[in-house]
């Protein structure tokens, strides 16, 4: 088991809370459920979204993925369980019995019950099978918040705004025992896989460790400073994780009762904690819309490269990596050497009178900016227009317009052929890279089309987001890296990845968040501190 302190990445896309997360049973895929009403399916690895489902009425309370991988379960507030086919995302069955808000979902061990609780204070067994209820097990006085089965999948438990836990018979529903202890709401319950004990997270700010034979407490770890809304063990039992409203998500020792983690990146709390079935990472769910993957490492060189008071709006690595390419609000494209720092040259975009070109509520400059394949060319948005440079000549040699609303998003397609632009309607505009003519128009950037067509997979871009500085790739908007903003104090700095995935570059610090970074990450966890700072003098 290696644990540690890093971010491996941020997951965006859904429009409001993510309230539940969690990982496949190979780790290849994460799943979230959000108060935007959809579920989302990642990639684990490079953060892409892979699939939106949409059925749901209301928020997505609770997600799971079955044992083997094939099924995933969601509750809603609209009262209902839906069954989803993982791979392509087809809705299999929705089940109905629940009076009231759907919190929490979990599959049996064997994949073939789900266990459910609800605002409407019952814990439901449902045989998957032929679709239907099995047992109202039990009524808690309040709602119920947290439901799970035993590794024997003989037991479940569950947690309740009543301040108690119940074990229940599995088949039966019998009640076995009512742990008392905590002294505010149970948000979250889950059993150890060896079975040894139940932990158990509350408003009361603690998480708890249980005896489920004897219904006794074992231990009780308090760090958190607001609630714990999720816990989650390691599939070794050794370690459990907590999700808070205070923004954190800790790691605790489960042999000595202490806290071993604290991962900190969440802006607004932590909704919902997962453990990957190897243990090496945990994957969070917050109010901030965000999904974050963490891990070891996190050491850096550090790289300054200071231009002048214009700001940095967006960034992008040349795809050797030898270059990075930053936009600016004064209308340039600059592009620095990623050895040394040095600033190579200076592209002022050319002026274009056209009444259409500046009508968006002040002036950003370049705001996003990707390479050719080949590394000879460099697009970057300006207002309603798309320019494209001549890296070799520094010459302006198209400007592209008609993006109503501004253009938002630039790419080049893998083979070179195309650019593809994207405006802030959602159209996609697809141009001929040779005679800047406009090809195609579509509805949106992010259709089929665009995603097998391998269209945009190439660019990459930055921005500021609930605080913090992400890494998205261009084609689909999909996260890859992040930036905390203490070293991106503006608003609009941005940060961007290397294509061989070892350097980020990022931009801030100052007041006009004109200062350019490059950052290499190597080795165990460790302090960031400058290790060259370039000063680049004016062209």
């Amino acid at each position: 088991m290696h644990l540690g302190t890093a971010q491996l990445g941020v997951f965006l896309g859904h429009e409001s809370t993510v309230n539940s997360v969690a990982f496949s049973p190979n780790r290849q895929r994460v799943v979230s459920g959000s108060t935007d009403t959809t579920l989302r399916i990642w990639d684990a690895e490079s953060g892409a979204e892979l699939t939106v489902l949409h059925g749901h009425d209301r928020e997505v309370n609770s997600v799971a993925f079955s044992p083997d991988g094939q099924r995933i379960a969601s509750g809603s507030s609209d009262t209902t369980l839906r069954i989803w086919d993982a791979e392509n995302g087809a809705e299999l069955t929705v089940l109905h019995g629940h009076d009231r808000e759907v919190n929490s979902v979990a599959f049996s061990p064997d994949g073939k019950r789900i266990a459910s609780g609800s605002e409407d204070g019952t814990l439901r067994v449902w045989n998957l099978e032929s679709r239907s209820e099995l047992n109202l097990l039990c009524r808690h006085q309040w709602s119920v918040k947290s439901v799970a089965f035993s590794p024997c999948g003989q037991r479940i438990a569950s947690g309740s705004s009543d301040g108690t836990l119940r074990i229940l018979d599995g088949e039966n529903g019998v009640e076995l025992s009512v742990l008392h202890g905590h002294e505010s709401a149970v948000l979250s319950v889950a059993f150890s896989p060896d079975g040894r004990y139940i932990v158990s997270g509350s408003m009361d700010r603690t998480v708890r460790m249980w005896d489920p034979a004897k219904g006794t407490e074992l231990a009780r770890l308090i760090g958190h400073k607001d609630g714990i809304t999720s816990v989650s063990v390691s599939p070794n039992s050794r370690y459990l994780a907590s999700a808070s409203f205070d923004d954190s998500v800790r790691l605790w020792d489960t042999v000595n009762f202490t806290e071993y983690r604290c991962f900190r990146g969440h802006e607004y709390g932590g909704s919902s904690v997962a453990f990957s079935a190897d243990g090496r990472c945990i994957a969070s769910g917050s109010f901030d819309k965000t999904i974050r993957i963490w891990d070891t490492k996190s050491k850096g060189q550090f790289i300054r490269l200071v231009g002048d008071e214009a700001w940095v709006a967006a960034l992008a690595f040349s795809p050797h990596g030898q270059r990075l390419a930053s936009g600016h609000n004064d209308d340039t494209l600059r592009m620095w050497d990623t050895e040394n720092g040095t600033l190579l040259v200076r592209m002022k975009a050319r002026e274009v009178r056209d009444p259409d070109l500046r009508f968006l509520d002040g002036h950003y400059g370049v705001t996003n900016v990707a390479f050719s394949l080949n590394g000879y060319r460099v697009a970057g948005t300006i207002d309603s227009s798309v320019r494209v440079w001549d890296i070799e000549t520094c010459s302006e040699l198209a400007c592209l317009m008609g993006h109503k609303g501004g253009a938002k998003e630039v790419a080049f397609s893998i083979d070179g052929r195309h650019l593809i632009t994207r405006s802030a309607d959602a159209k996609k505009q697809v141009w001929d890279a040779t005679s800047f003519e406009l090809v195609e128009v579509t509805a949106s950037l992010f259709d089929e089309g665009a995603k097998t067509g391998g269209a945009i997979e190439l660019g990459v871009r930055a921005r500021q987001i609930i605080g913090e500085t992400v890494i998205e790739d261009t084609a689909s908007g999909k996260s890859i890296g992040w930036f905390h903003t203490r070293l991106c104090p503006s608003s609009r700095m941005s940060m961007v990845s290397h294509p061989f995935g070892h350097t980020w570059g990022g931009a801030g610090e100052g007041v006009f968040g004109n200062h350019v970074f490059i950052i290499t990450l190597e080795g165990d966890l460790g302090s960031l501190s400058p290790k060259r700072d370039f000063l680049a003098p004016p062209r």
